[in-house]
């Protein structure tokens, strides 16, 4: 009996989506430690596709972590791939507009960098958005207390 993959995505392709896995130092104190690298390494999940702004930095994702479906408009990724998880890797002042986007193109789980939001009142909203939608909504805070940082 084949176990079915969640589909997931990245929107926002920079260090903590992709690149902390190049840094050898990263590697060797945290073990795997960006979105990408965490979703290859799950056996149930498949990365099948990404979203950023920067054309370079979506084709270096792409190359890097093997995925083709690559998208300059995260709002045309949504619509046209059947998305279970996303990772919100965007600067937190866009975190709102993209959650509530993903809850409209039926997205059941997000993994959303820190901080929430830009505001009070936009983490309330985004937290409203993902009890409506019944949304798994993750703040990414793993390693906010490490002495490190």
């Amino acid at each position: 009996m084949a176990i079915r993959k969640y589909r997931a995505a990245i929107i926002g392709c920079g260090r903590v989506a992709s690149t902390f896995d190049d840094d050898p130092m990263m590697v060797k104190t945290f073990g795997i430690t960006s979105h990408a690298g965490a979703y290859t390494d799950n056996i149930n999940i498949e990365l099948v596709a990404a979203s950023d702004i920067s054309k370079d930095s979506l084709n270096k994702f792409g190359k890097r972590w093997k995925v083709t479906n690559l998208y300059l408009d995260y709002t045309e990724m949504l619509k046209i791939e059947e998305i279970d998880i996303v990772s919100i890797c965007t600067w937190n002042s866009t975190h709102l507009d993209i959650m509530e986007n993903a809850a409209n193109n039926n997205v059941k789980a997000i993994w959303c960098e820190k901080p929430i939001s830009d505001s009070l009142l936009n983490a309330e909203k985004m937290i409203d958005i993902a009890e409506k939608n019944e949304i798994k909504l993750i703040i990414n805070h793993n390693r906010r207390w490490d002495n490190l940082y």
